[in-house]
């Protein structure tokens, strides 16, 4: 489980960006080479939006700032996603090896083997 929430640190860094990115438009009515520079995530957006407009138009920043929480909702549910099945295949490998091993009377790998008292109570008292 450990290995497969690792993936939710990469996740930080990127929303982190797209935050600043909408820090950094709000309230400007102008853009600038800083603002473009400084702010990658502003400028793709800007050029994209500019090549899906009618040809020679302008974006304004206001447009762009409308933009800008769709994509750190896009990056947050893509890694979002991409946990969620590494858990699944890490689960399913787990319950693999765990049948195989109590089929075939082998002992769990010690990497996967847990504490007795960390399993769920049972009726035995």
């Amino acid at each position: 489980m450990q290995r497969s929430f690792m993936g939710q640190a990469a996740k930080a860094k990127h929303l982190h960006e797209t935050a600043r990115a909408a820090s950094a438009v709000k309230g400007r009515l102008n853009w600038s080479q800083k603002l473009r520079r400084d702010h990658r995530l502003l400028a793709a957006l800007d050029k994209l939006m500019r090549q899906m407009g009618p040809a020679g138009s302008r974006v304004s920043v206001k447009n762009v700032a409308k933009v800008v929480p769709f994509v750190g909702v896009l990056v947050g549910a893509s890694i979002n996603a991409a946990v969620l099945g590494r858990v699944a295949a890490d689960a399913q490998r787990y319950c693999q090896t765990r049948f195989l091993c109590d089929k075939f009377g082998l002992p769990l790998p010690a990497a996967l083997a847990t504490d007795e008292d960390d399993d769920f109570p049972t009726d035995e008292t």
